[in-house]
């Protein structure tokens, strides 16, 4: 196993067991915000935000005040990357001054490179390939709401083809037949385009009539 800082850049880098670990403290802390209060008293939180956030930005804030922790949030663009800096001198930077980042970003190449250049964990707050604190919050409804997530079956409803390497059925009921949990994309795009996608929606909505 690698010495090097735990970073979580998808889902997939929380072992189950880890996993269970963070969803059990999170509903721990939720009975009792006091649970982890001062946790983390006097140390420092980046927050690079790159692309629009409102509620993934503030949840960050306010789990980190919670901590102990004091945040502190810079858009990209506002640091000395956008002027061209090396991102290895950048990353000494933040290494030197923060006990963690969290990173909302249009690139995930950066975000990779970022992770394995400095020497405090790195938390992915969205990228174009991955959004776990949006996956782990999701586990946690389920597992609020069913008790546990083992035998759950979940369908994941999209109105067109999405090219990915899953199995693709034509008929939305069948594909939620027997499910426990039925998700589904978002109706506006993470580009910043605000009009929703009123087709794709008609198409979803026409398949509960």
């Amino acid at each position: 196993m690698s010495d090097g800082p735990r970073h979580v850049l998808r889902p997939a880098d929380l072992s189950p067991a880890e996993l269970e670990g963070v969803l059990e403290l999170a509903a721990q802390a939720k009975a009792d915000p006091r649970t982890l209060a001062a946790e983390r008293s006097d140390q420092t939180l980046v927050a690079i935000i790159e692309l629009p956030s409102t509620r993934t930005r503030l949840a960050f804030a306010a789990a980190a005040q919670r901590l102990g922790m004091t945040v502190t949030a810079v858009a990209a663009a506002e640091t000395q990357l956008a002027r061209g800096e090396a991102l290895v001198d950048t990353a000494r930077t933040l290494s030197a001054l923060s006990a963690a980042i969290v990173v909302r970003t249009g690139s995930h190449e950066l975000l990779e490179e970022l992770a394995s250049t400095v020497t405090v964990p790195v938390i992915n707050a969205l990228s174009p390939r991955h959004h776990p604190c949006e996956a782990l919050v999701s586990l946690f409804t389920l597992r609020e709401r069913f008790g546990g997530l083992a035998g759950l079956r979940l369908s994941f409803v999209v109105a067109n083809a999405t090219g990915a390497s899953v199995s693709v059925l034509d008929d939305p009921r069948e594909a939620v037949s027997g499910a426990d949990v039925v998700y589904t994309d978002v109706w506006t795009s993470m580009d910043g385009e605000s009009a929703v996608d009123t087709q794709a929606l008609a198409a979803f909505v026409s398949t509960g009539n």
